[in-house]
């Protein structure tokens, strides 16, 4: 018989707008079996209970769950959305606590409930009271006040702070500067046209937002870094930034980039400018002659191969007169 473990991470968040807040808890936890390996995308069972007084206090709120883990083990519900057992949540008078969270897990997805843990709810449940003030700007049980509208307590890193739309601020461990994929040719008093990126590699990422970004570049001035608003992963993951601009000189044009602390410089080559000589066009990194061809009997001019071809066709089969796309 298997037999599993389980790791409560409680991961409250009540938010604290300047309209209703919403009648729910947001949980994790991460399930683990006797050998202390993950259990990976499974249905468990869940019975969730909220005790007034203590750990063995009566529960004024019972729901269950049947949530999945993804492939860490992990398990996310909102606590209130569930099958409701006994109670209202939207009755829970939070001001009059202590209160705790039961969990009882059955780690094969039904309702034979193995597993089970108390953990007391200390300031971040009180959030919940705060809706019956005219304001979001309160301090709840010590913890500052000052949330602007849309903001909500959350806690991240083990810290409860005012979090835009409870998302935490996304940290990583660090860069694989080395490991930066660059594309796109950059020349000297050129335009860089769509496509021209960078992307580095970071690792230790904790799953939160980060805002955009728009670096100019140093060395060879001209050009910017652009990184768009988005998630990091939970773990590794890459950043693109966008190189647009034009380069004033050819040399080197160096990034800064900066997330959580942690920094990077990118450098970017910058070439002289590609010539060719007159009447030809630059195409598939050489140079093609414009010779015209009149056609005796339309009078209409063409040109004698098509571009990136390098040789005029000397057979209806010659791939060397043709542009061959990749």
């Amino acid at each position: 018989m298997k037999k599993y473990s389980i790791l409560f991470c409680l991961f409250l968040q009540m938010v604290i707008a300047f309209a209703q807040a919403p009648e729910k808890m947001s949980y994790q936890a991460v399930v683990r079996n006797n050998n202390n390996v993950l259990v990976s995308n499974h249905a468990v069972g869940m019975r969730i209970s909220i005790l007034q007084g203590s750990a063995t206090g009566a529960a004024v709120y019972t729901e269950t769950q049947t949530p999945t883990t993804n492939a860490n083990g992990l398990i996310s519900f909102e606590i209130g959305t569930g099958s409701v057992v006994t109670g209202t949540f939207t009755n829970i008078d939070w001001a009059n606590g202590p209160y705790f969270i039961k969990t009882e897990t059955d780690p094969n997805g039904g309702t034979t409930y193995t597993l089970t843990a108390s953990n007391q709810l200390l300031s971040v449940p009180y959030a919940l009271y705060a809706k019956k003030t005219d304001t979001a700007k309160v301090a709840l049980n010590g913890i500052p006040s000052g949330a602007q509208q849309g903001q909500s307590l959350t806690m991240c890193d083990g810290q409860l702070v005012w979090a835009t739309g409870g998302l935490c601020l996304g940290k990583i461990s660090g860069f694989n500067c080395s490991d930066t994929i660059y594309t796109g040719n950059l020349y000297a008093n050129q335009t860089l046209e769509t496509g021209s990126t960078s992307k580095i590699t970071y690792t230790g990422g904790n799953g939160g937002i980060y805002t955009s970004q728009s670096i100019a570049s140093t060395g060879v001035t001209g050009l910017t870094a652009t990184l768009t608003a988005g998630t990091l992963n939970n773990g590794n993951g890459t950043l693109t930034f966008a190189i647009s601009g034009t380069p004033t000189t050819t040399g080197i044009a160096n990034f800064t980039i900066t997330l959580s602390g942690k920094t990077c410089t990118l450098s970017r080559t910058v070439l002289a400018t590609p010539t060719y000589a007159t009447n030809s066009i630059f195409c598939n990194g050489t140079p093609t002659a414009v010779i015209n061809v009149t056609n005796p009997t339309t009078g209409k001019t063409w040109m004698d191969r098509n571009l990136g071809a390098t040789q005029t066709a000397a057979s209806s089969t010659d791939a060397a007169a043709c542009l061959v796309l990749k």
